[in-house]
């Protein structure tokens, strides 16, 4: 997977995690908007919002490796 200078496509690779790299610590992801937020959104909007790729700042092994995209990610089991 690769992590990013910033959360897009855009952005040079500056670092790769490996394929089920586990211990991925999320710091933040964009775009933020709570589950209030979005359920007080039409429809539209709602889909609107769905089209985009939310991007995440992650840490592993204790060093911050870049952004990532969400869809990559899941909780670890462990």
């Amino acid at each position: 997977m690769n992590a990013r200078v910033g959360p897009g496509t855009s952005y040079f690779v500056i670092d790769a995690l490996p394929y089920n790299a586990r211990g991925i610590q999320v710091s933040y992801c964009t775009p933020t908007v709570t589950q209030q937020q979005f359920y007080g959104l039409t429809y539209q909007q709602q889909q609107r919002l769905n089209q985009y790729s939310a991007w995440c700042l992650v840490t592993w092994n204790g060093y911050q490796r870049g952004w990532v995209n969400r869809r990559f990610l899941a909780e670890d089991a462990y």
